[in-house]
């Protein structure tokens, strides 16, 4: 939910209205794009994460 209300600050789009969108209440493809956009930056930081711990594990437990 967090992600939903720096959307909303970072674009001046009330956070009602992309809430809309995501109970599908209402369809406007530029604010899906903005939400599937900001999902993808969370993978793919995740992603980067998740192999820095494993390479992290492997380097302390050879």
């Amino acid at each position: 939910m967090g992600n939903l209300q720096k959307i909303s600050e970072e674009h001046g789009i009330p956070r009602s209205k992309i809430t809309s969108e995501m109970d599908c209440r209402s369809f406007n493809m530029d604010i899906i794009r903005l939400v599937y956009e900001k999902a993808i930056t969370n993978k793919t930081a995740l992603e980067k994460d998740i192999q820095q711990m494993i390479n992290n594990l492997r380097q302390n437990n050879p």
